[in-house]
């Protein structure tokens, strides 16, 4: 018996990503974005951690328009929030008891590439200031 494939496999994988607001925090106050609304003793939703940098984004409502330009690979994220952390950890416990999941997505050419940008751009807007 032959098994032949008649599933034809396509990867197309992000060409762009569209940043329309981008917040960088201490890690103690985006800790506190995450999770101030998650009642005590509870699990706030997960965010990102890649290559020293936590994160976590919003994307835009599906609309015709933004699923469109997913389907070309462009990615809408209506806001983008991040801050340092040296060092990954699986998770963060506050004071009140609200485990905040973080995970390694820096196995993720995307994210890496992501997080550079995040990085060159913070220093450019820094030399720009001074």
């Amino acid at each position: 018996m032959s098994c032949t494939s008649m599933v034809r496999i396509i990867y197309s994988p992000i060409q762009e990503i569209k940043i329309y607001e981008m917040s960088e925090y201490s890690l103690s106050d985006f800790i506190k974005l995450m999770t101030d609304n998650i009642p005590p003793g509870n699990i706030s939703p997960g965010v990102k951690w890649c290559d020293g940098i936590i994160f976590m984004s919003t994307g835009l409502p599906s609309t015709d328009d933004v699923v469109r330009d997913q389907m070309k690979g462009i990615i809408h994220y209506a806001w983008f929030a991040f801050a340092d952390m040296p060092t990954h950890k699986q998770s963060v416990e506050t004071s009140s008891k609200v485990i905040l999941p973080i995970i390694d997505v820096s196995n993720n050419s995307i994210n890496r590439e992501l997080i550079q940008w995040v990085r060159t751009s913070r220093e450019r807007e820094l030399k720009g200031m001074i």
